[in-house]
């Protein structure tokens, strides 16, 4: 009975594990030859979303106008609006409920415009108080209201 030679299998098994460093390499050179901005996987293309840039996407960003001022802000998602409910119920401590509603603006208000809403409301000088930061909520919410996501067909259980 003869032994195998296990210096040809490991051979072989270089061979193939360079074959396969290869073929990796020029995958690697084809897809950066066509462009960043996009690669094909398995006969689609992938936009390729670029982890660096900022979450607060201005050109994605919705205008609303209250006293004179202009707030960019993105539309929330249902989980959002959940998320304030939970949080702005009045049976939460006062702590929780201007917590919760300052995060809701520092998540949803573009990060200058958030800035510019607390200027507005910690200067003497200006005439922007409860009132005004209720009417800019109530605009969120309601493009939330209008969202595709919000009239979308719910499958959920009924009773």
């Amino acid at each position: 009975m003869s032994t195998p030679d296990s210096t040809a299998a490991f051979d072989a098994d270089v061979a193939r594990g360079h074959d396969d460093v290869d073929a990796l390499k020029a995958r690697i050179a084809e897809l950066e030859q066509r462009g960043k901005d996009s690669v094909v996987t398995d006969g689609e293309v992938v936009e390729v979303i670029d982890p660096d840039a900022a979450a607060d996407d201005v050109a994605r960003a919705h205008v609303a106008t209250i006293k004179g001022h202009e707030f960019r802000y993105h539309v929330p998602t249902t989980g959002a609006l959940i998320a304030f409910g939970l949080g702005a119920s009045n049976k939460r401590s006062g702590e929780m409920q201007m917590a919760t509603m300052s995060m809701f603006f520092q998540f949803h208000l573009l990060a200058e415009d958030y800035t510019r809403l607390l200027e507005l409301l910690l200067d003497p000088n200006e005439d922007f108080g409860d009132e005004e930061y209720g009417d800019l909520l109530n605009v969120i919410m309601d493009a939330a209201s209008d969202s595709p996501e919000a009239n979308a067909p719910k499958t959920g259980p009924r009773r």
